[in-house]
């Protein structure tokens, strides 16, 4: 199975009004009945309001058919002690850990058997991710 290596870094941070977030960093929102849950993308690892993480990507398109291909992912990410968070989207999972452990978790994933290399396209805001031509 291939997996993407994510450029930048990734913030968690909770928010508590939708006009204060920044969306030019926005990768992810999870809208919650007390909260809103943001992951912020950036290319700097000196942000002061929380620890950085560093994120892989299924590069497989994931029918909802299917059972089992994230737990074969996270499962020896788990085995060696790597705390995860994991964002689905539609088409496919994109699996966060800290970035103290990151090196960890590349290491286990390739001795594993996973192919992992990195993206071949950047993040445009506001189309999410289109291929660079």
């Amino acid at each position: 199975m291939k997996i993407n290596k994510l450029d930048g870094f990734f913030y968690i941070k909770k928010e508590n009004n939708i006009n204060e977030i920044d969306i030019s960093e926005v990768f992810s929102i999870v809208f919650e009945e007390e909260s809103i849950t943001c992951i912020y993308r950036t290319d700097s690892n000196n942000k002061k309001d929380g620890h950085a993480w560093l994120g892989f990507r299924i590069d497989e398109v994931l029918d909802f058919s299917l059972s089992g291909v994230l737990k074969k992912v996270i499962d020896p990410i788990s085995l060696v002690g790597i705390s995860i968070l994991v964002v689905s989207s539609y088409d496919t999972d994109y699996i966060f850990v800290r970035n103290n452990q990151y090196e960890l978790a590349l290491d286990t994933l390739v001795e594993n058997g996973f192919d992992v290399y990195p993206m071949d396209f950047k993040y445009h805001h506001d189309d999410n991710a289109i291929p660079e031509k």
